[in-house]
């Protein structure tokens, strides 16, 4: 079927990444966005990269990494992305999944390799996830596909009722962006592992909604 609209043309572009799922990331990032300052080089504090190894709508088969940032300062952020560009090199994914990248995740990725450039030797393989990896958004094919404008909305939407969620986003669903930019700095400071948890919870449904989300498009014929 010829894509009329760039959903259209993502969803045909997910079905083709069946046959390479493992060559596929799903990301999310958490930041210090106090004070809503966003994409102003803000500092980041989690990276978590997930992995499908096995298409099955469950947990089994779903890997996830994270990178959490020591302190604040520049050698550690740059000690962070190194890390993350490490696992990069390993997995050398062709394509990324997430919920917002876009307009958020990708971009700020780009200003980071501009602030490190001097020292862009350790991070070619980000460079490549910006450059040359094809960026695909979820917040864009869930308005399409099914009228979902907040990623939390998913937990109680008919088609993916019934998938094991972590239902990570219900921790923040009721902060404004102020509140939960203050929330999640405090957890990085007070309990790294409960901002891990919430990240990684992230990602890991994100792949159960991608996952299903496939199959409607199968159906659809798409």
């Amino acid at each position: 079927m010829r894509p009329r609209t760039y959903e259209e043309f993502n969803a045909q572009l997910l079905l083709l990444l069946r046959g390479i799922w493992d060559r596929v990331i799903f990301l999310d990032m958490e930041t210090d966005v106090r004070g809503e300052n966003f994409l102003r080089d803000e500092r980041i504090l989690l990276i978590s990269i997930g992995r499908c190894i096995s298409k099955c709508l469950s947990s089994d088969g779903i890997k996830i990494k994270s990178f959490i940032l020591e302190s604040d300062s520049d050698d550690r952020e740059l000690e962070l992305l190194v890390k993350f560009n490490e696992e990069l090199r390993r997995l050398r994914p062709l394509a990324v999944v997430g919920f917002g990248i876009r307009s958020y995740d990708i971009p700020l990725l780009a200003m980071k390799k501009q602030k490190y450039v001097n020292r862009r030797e350790y991070l070619w393989k980000i460079v490549d996830l910006v450059e040359q990896a094809l960026h695909i958004d979820l917040c864009h094919m869930l308005r399409y596909y099914c009228n979902i404008k907040r990623f939390d909305e998913v937990y109680s939407h008919e088609y993916f009722s019934g998938l094991p969620f972590k239902r990570a986003k219900c921790l923040v669903t009721n902060m404004s962006r102020y509140e939960k930019g203050n929330y999640i700095f405090d957890l990085w400071i007070r309990d790294k592992e409960k901002l891990q948890n919430y990240c990684e919870g992230e990602v890991f449904d994100m792949i159960l909604v991608t996952e299903k989300l496939i199959e409607l498009l199968e159906h659809r014929g798409e």
